[in-house]
């Protein structure tokens, strides 16, 4: 398994249940170093853009995903998106989308 921290429509229950096919499991936690970018991607979902930071810190949720249900999540985010490994507050490293 591996961790992704959604800071956005990845939260959603349905958004999960048409990409996964389940309900992911997942809890709060933050990532600091990152602020929301005033533009969006496509016009209407959130933009993570990284400062480095310290004060700058976005809530979100961890979940678990396997392998394959990252990729297809890398397919969901599109090209407006990289996948970046980072470190949360709670010390988990976790792949967090960001701005491309």
């Amino acid at each position: 398994m591996v961790y992704l921290f959604s800071y956005g429509s990845l939260q959603e229950a349905t958004i999960q249940l048409k990409l996964f096919d389940r309900e992911l499991r997942g809890w709060p936690d933050v990532v600091s170093g990152f602020v929301l970018s005033k533009e969006k991607a496509y016009g209407a979902y959130p933009i993570l853009n990284e400062t480095k930071n310290p004060a700058h810190r976005i809530s979100g949720t961890v979940f678990e995903l396997s392998e394959q249900e990252l990729i297809q999540a890398d397919v969901y985010e599109g090209e407006a998106y990289k996948r970046k490994l980072i470190e949360l507050e709670s010390g988990k490293r976790a792949w967090l989308y960001i701005a491309n």
